[in-house]
């Protein structure tokens, strides 16, 4: 769990986080969804380019809450940087055959004639200003959530956190909770069975010839090393993450949406 107070932007900041806030977008038109009782509370937030959008077929086969993703599409000269109907078709094709729940879903179609240009902070604001829910799980589109990830954490919630998030809020500081991220050593197969719990996790990262372990482990501990995995192995609840920040860490998180 992280923790940060708000703070006032100065001008300087204002006009720099500004810059790139007007883009111009579309929302798709959603596939036709039959309406259903559930009611989620995590929104899976995540940005695409229009090329990649194959693997959200991959990471989302554990996901059946709403989702808000904007998808990058480059567009030509010739069409007046407008997106195509072929390209609105193939995109609600690949949509539709997602098992999320579609009624508080959001897609964004952001369209560009700049193929060496990929706005990664525009397209995640986009799709986190179009969350529905009280939650959003803030990651990247390759990245698969964990079976029953939402459950576990309104689980977790309710029982550890829901007064420390109250007295947070009225402090003026913020909450993140940390989800821990793993990769796989060899490219899976997408035959592989998902991984379950917990447990079944750590055998496959502690023994003799590890299949998993902690993301970008070797490429840059600084990016979630904060996270404290070995802490985590053995955990049976939340823990703080509250000292030695700095601007290389980049966990996937789940935030609350300000209203």
């Amino acid at each position: 769990i992280c923790s940060w107070c708000s703070f006032k932007l100065t001008d300087h900041q204002v006009k720099k986080s500004n810059q790139f806030s007007n883009p111009e977008y579309e929302i798709l038109k959603m596939p036709r969804y039959e309406k259903s009782i559930s009611n989620h509370q995590i929104t899976f937030v995540s940005q695409v380019s229009m090329d990649r959008l194959v693997i959200l077929e991959q990471s989302l086969r554990t996901w059946n809450g709403p989702v808000s993703i904007s998808i990058y599409i480059l567009t030509n000269n010739s069409t007046n940087g407008r997106i195509q109907d072929w390209q609105r078709l193939y995109i609600n094709k690949k949509i539709g055959s997602l098992k999320i729940a579609l009624e508080k879903s959001t897609i964004i179609l952001v369209p560009s004639v700049n193929p060496d240009h990929y706005p990664i902070n525009v397209l995640r604001n986009l799709a986190i200003k179009m969350v529905q829910t009280r939650f959003m799980f803030l990651v990247d589109a390759d990245f698969q959530p964990s079976p029953n990830l939402e459950a576990n954490f309104l689980s977790s919630m309710n029982k550890y956190h829901s007064n420390y998030l109250r007295q947070h809020d009225m402090n003026g500081c913020r909450i993140a909770f940390v989800v821990p991220a793993f990769e796989y050593l060899d490219i899976p197969n997408k035959e592989d069975p998902i991984l379950k719990s917990k447990d079944e996790l750590i055998q496959l990262i502690h023994r003799d010839d590890p299949m998993i372990e902690p993301f970008r482990l070797h490429e840059s501990n600084e990016v979630h090393g904060l996270t404290n995995y070995w802490k985590w192995y053995y955990a049976n609840r939340p823990y703080n993450i509250t000292y030695r920040f700095h601007d290389k860490y980049e966990p996937y998180i789940i935030v609350e949406k300000n209203s």
